[in-house]
């Protein structure tokens, strides 16, 4: 390492407006609570980084399994604290 440098944790809590990597992902993920009780409880932020990291994971050639339900559950938590609802169709689509 170069002098004054320093080593990042790659699961240490990310700052603010940084995107959750794929370490704290995968210890998301694996929370034996499930996805909704993880979800309702993450900050607006850190269920908006943690929406971006499934969204990046899902669009990869083979995303980890159950990647799409952890990926409803952040996508309803985060319409229901906005006091939105999603449509059929936007179910619908969202399955393809």
């Amino acid at each position: 390492m170069f002098r004054g440098s320093r080593h990042k944790d790659p699961d240490a809590a990310t700052a603010p407006g940084h995107p959750t990597s794929d370490a704290q992902l995968r210890r998301i993920i694996s929370d034996p609570r499930g996805p909704d009780a993880v979800a309702s409880s993450l900050s607006n932020e850190e269920l908006a980084q943690v929406l971006d990291a499934l969204y990046r994971s899902l669009d990869t050639p083979v995303p980890e399994l159950g990647i799409v339900y952890w990926y409803e559950a952040c996508l309803e938590e985060s319409l229901r604290r906005h006091g939105t609802e999603r449509t059929g169709s936007d179910e619908e689509s969202s399955r393809r």
